[in-house]
């Protein structure tokens, strides 16, 4: 019974319902960040055609990130809207949702950290579609790997404060109500 009623504080408020919504939105997106920077990490290592076709066999184990469903889409020039599935729209609107209601300066930087790291791959597979030197197209690989898995590295950082954060102050609010009853 007391567990029952430890587990009913953590969701007796509206603020707590809504930081535990942005819990899990923020590790939705570490999960989604920490396959990319894989991914990225595993694109770095490319330096040939054969290592580049090897890398784009090896892909297929990176499809749980929305990331790379996406950069399939752009690769096939099909509608980047059909690389999502319905858990990837349920995230993306409360992640919407989550921006407009928390009007925090680091929601928007992670917000805007996301949508540069899509806008920055999407711009480099599509420029890298009309390069004809392969030299020219493995330095482009180079470059945005590094760049995207940097980026990646940070929004996980931030992220996983974030996190950490959430739930520490939900610690709080906790002991703060059992001292009080």
């Amino acid at each position: 019974m007391k567990l029952l009623i430890k587990i009913d504080s953590l969701f007796d408020s509206r603020i707590k319902r809504l930081n535990w919504l942005q819990i899990c939105v923020l590790l939705y997106w570490g999960w989604q960040f920490l396959w990319l920077s894989l991914m990225m990490a595993d694109l770095f290592q490319v330096q040939e055609s054969d290592s580049l076709f090897l890398f784009l066999d090896r892909m297929k184990r990176y499809d749980p990130s929305v990331f790379v469903r996406i950069a399939f889409r752009i690769l096939n020039y099909r509608s980047v809207f059909s690389a999502l599935n319905l858990a990837d729209w349920i995230f993306l609107s409360l992640s919407v949702f989550l921006v407009f209601v928390y009007h925090t300066k680091t929601v928007w930087i992670l917000a805007g950290m996301g949508s540069i790291v899509i806008a920055f791959i999407s711009g480099c597979l599509l420029y890298g579609l009309n390069i004809a030197n392969m030299s020219a197209l493995f330095h482009l690989l180079k470059i945005m790997a590094v760049i995207a898995l940097v980026l990646s590295v940070v929004f996980i950082i931030i992220d996983l404060y974030l996190v950490i954060e959430r739930l520490l102050k939900m610690g709080e609010s906790v002991d703060i109500s059992e001292k009080c009853s």
